[in-house]
């Protein structure tokens, strides 16, 4: 090796140069880190839309209403483990979810009560032996 000067400064720019090399690195490293952090929730993410598209599309199939299923917390809990390719536990998944809540099945509702209960007529004062007799006498 041939350097020409102080050692001194070419020990300074040897480290220099590694630190400008190990800043790299672990900017890199956090870069890929990041990235793969975003690659998970994408797929994470892509899963989910898989699993959503599927229950709209096959829902009818087994006499669910998707939107229904797909607003059910526990449908959607217990979907997630399911493997969409094995039919078997596709249909037991939805069979399950229907017998345990009869709202999550296709077909016409019955609309909810609206309003207040039907109390019946208008609400009179009831009339006193004195109130009548006033009436009468007034006419």
């Amino acid at each position: 090796m041939n350097y020409r000067g102080n050692p001194d400064d070419y020990v300074r720019e040897l480290r220099d140069e590694a630190k400008g090399h190990r800043v790299n690195y672990e900017n890199e490293q956090t870069a890929h880190q990041e990235t793969q952090t975003k690659l998970g929730a994408a797929e994470t993410r892509v899963t989910s839309l898989e699993r959503e598209n599927f229950i709209l599309r096959n829902a009818a199939q087994f006499g669910g209403n998707p939107d229904a299923l797909l607003d059910s917390n526990s449908f959607m809990t217990a979907f997630a483990d399911i493997d969409l390719s094995d039919e078997d536990k596709v249909k037991a998944a939805f069979e399950t979810a229907l017998e345990k809540n009869s709202a999550l099945k296709a077909g016409p509702r019955l609309p909810g009560a609206s309003g207040g209960g039907h109390q019946g007529g208008q609400h009179h004062t009831p009339v006193t032996l004195e109130g009548a007799v006033k009436t009468a006498l007034s006419s």
